[in-house]
């Protein structure tokens, strides 16, 4: 058998205030044309239908516009998952209805997985979830990552065997090599803890993936992110978009991606101002123009946006590398574990240099110090037991700004998004009061001159289950 999978449609998506729900209409009518003449009678959309939990008016329409005519006009079966950008339970509503019209979707994850049979061929649906769904269905209290939810979800499950089976999944597949990802995606978790073993999936004779943009295989010929339905951001401009045509029959299972062609595509012109300025006419497409010349443009953008209508940045190269520069520590950092950068910090912590040129300017800091001092030698006996600061969190956000109250604002918003994803975090002062004026530690942290260290959020999956509030004082209220 044949079937055409699909992923990532982000119906209703907007860049730079362009609403993209016509380009993708149109890509869907180019899927079931292909699906029409090459007499393909199954469809897989492996998650993110729509690009928000509460989709539009609009987006909604499109979408039954489509199911309408693929199902009751062209008799094809669809097959749906939720992604992290659908809501379950509005893409859940009356899907059970729908099935004896050749519409599954499955928004949940089953506690015993029904497969559907689709000549000879077994689908596994599995919804995008996360451990804290799979810990309550199954009350395990001991699955933490993506990873240990996922592999004990699997073992659960009960596969059909002498059958081919196909796995579609919206979690986050990878393998021994880089995921090629994008700014598009939205990021599961932190500290890479949304991560999934692609061995998990082995058994599988296909597995359609879905959340990660780019069009790939991971490790497996037959295990493929069939990529987003159209480029979402910038750095997908290379990127081969499309739908995959997977072939399943007694020789074993192929693949070929069939391109999709958008009616507005994203594109990136590089080169000198003037240069740009009379290079051909492209009136159609969204355009980002990335410029070469050593300085900025005055009013570049007017004069761009009248040769590229649809132009939604200009960058400047020699500008980025500077930033660059700029931020090198920072980048260092970054290809270092959590253990190690914090390990880095406790060594850079000032305490001995403080205690010992205690000066009436520093004397407010030697109780600090001490503490400091105290908490360097505990965890240079056991990183891991001992870690005082950062409480072995597998992040820690640092906030700078030269304005405070911009930075106040940010580090607010940035907890209230750690309480909504269900993660733990509080901020610590004491690592603020070792960073501040300590030279070292600002240079490990890439913090600019110009900027002032504000707060730092730990953030992570707290090991602790609260049997009630936290008492509090009362408030006081002045009313005027």
């Amino acid at each position: 058998m044949k079937f055409i999978h699909l992923a990532d449609l982000h119906l209703g998506k907007i860049i730079y205030q362009n609403n993209l729900l016509d380009i993708q209409i149109d890509l869907l009518n180019q899927v079931m044309n292909y699906m029409v003449q090459k007499k393909i009678d199954t469809l897989v959309i492996a998650g993110d239908v729509y690009d928000r939990a509460i989709a539009s008016k609009e987006s909604i329409v499109a979408l039954n516009h489509f199911l309408e005519a693929m199902i009751l006009h062209y008799h094809k079966k669809v097959l749906i998952i939720s992604g992290n950008h659908d809501s379950s339970e509005r893409l859940d509503f009356a899907s059970s209805l729908l099935q004896s019209q050749g519409l599954y979707i499955v928004s949940y994850p089953e506690k015993e997985i029904r497969p559907i049979e689709i000549e000879g061929v077994y689908f596994y649906l599995v919804p995008f979830f996360k451990p804290s769904y799979i810990r309550y269905l199954y009350e395990k209290d001991d699955l933490k990552t993506y990873q240990d939810a996922f592999a004990y979800y699997l073992s659960q499950q009960t596969f059909v065997e002498d059958h081919p089976k196909v796995l579609v999944t919206h979690q986050f597949i990878a393998g021994n090599k880089e995921v090629i990802r994008s700014e598009s995606e939205v990021i599961l978790s932190v500290g890479g803890s949304e991560i999934i073993d692609v061995d998990l999936c082995k058994d599988f004779d296909y597995v359609a993936l879905g959340h990660i943009h780019a069009s790939q295989k991971i490790k497996y010929d037959y295990v493929r992110y069939a990529g987003s339905l159209m480029k979402y951001s910038f750095d997908e401009v290379h990127q081969k978009k499309g739908m995959v045509e997977v072939t399943i029959d007694e020789t074993g299972v192929s693949t070929q991606i069939i391109p999709l062609k958008p009616q507005k595509d994203l594109v990136k012109v590089v080169g000198k101002y003037e240069d740009v300025l009379h290079y051909p006419n492209n009136e159609n497409d969204f355009v980002a123009v990335e410029l070469l010349d050593k300085q900025v443009i005055g009013h570049a953008y007017d004069f761009l946006k009248e040769k590229y209508p649809y132009l939604l940045q200009i960058t400047y190269q020699s500008l980025e590398k500077l930033k660059t520069n700029q931020t090198a520590s920072s980048l260092d950092v970054e290809k270092q574990s959590p253990i190690e950068i914090f390990k880095e910090f406790y060594e850079k912590m000032k305490g001995e240099a403080i205690l010992a040129n205690l000066t009436p300017q520093t004397a407010h800091l030697e109780r600090y110090a001490r503490m400091w001092v105290a908490s360097y030698e505990m965890y240079k006996q056991d990183p891991v037991k001992n870690d005082k600061i950062f409480f072995n969190a597998p992040v820690a956000i640092f906030v700078a700004s030269p304005n405070n109250v911009n930075a106040g604002l940010a580090s607010s918003n940035m907890e209230l998004i750690t309480n909504a994803l269900g993660l733990g975090t509080f901020f610590s002062g004491f690592s603020i009061v070792a960073a501040k004026d300590n030279q070292p530690i600002l240079d490990l942290l890439g913090v600019n001159s110009s900027d002032e260290l504000l707060s730092c959020l730990v953030i992570g999956y707290p090991n602790v289950k609260y049997q009630r509030t936290v008492p509090r004082k009362d408030a006081v209220v002045n009313w005027i």
